[in-house]
């Protein structure tokens, strides 16, 4: 007796591939670019909050840079990679 393959599995031409994945509206590149977005808005509230000699966390921790220069860099890449 010869049963119909289970529904779970899609046929090959409606797989999704990274290819397509990235073509389409639904990724989470758009999430990623928010939180950057927000990142850079926490960055900017210690100076403005503390005044502009207040270092923020992540400055203070790693000693190089910033959470918005950090947030910046993950935008641009994420932005690069959509173009």
């Amino acid at each position: 007796m010869i049963s119909a393959p289970p529904q779970s599995v899609l046929p090959l031409a409606k797989r999704r591939t990274l290819g397509s994945a990235l073509l389409s509206r639904e990724n989470n590149f758009d999430v990623i670019r928010l939180l950057a977005a927000l990142l850079v808005i926490f960055s900017h509230s210690f100076p403005i909050l503390h005044g502009p000699n207040y270092p923020e966390p992540f400055l203070r921790l790693s000693g190089i840079t910033t959470f918005g220069e950090l947030a910046v860099a993950i935008f641009f890449i994420v932005s690069g990679l959509l173009v």
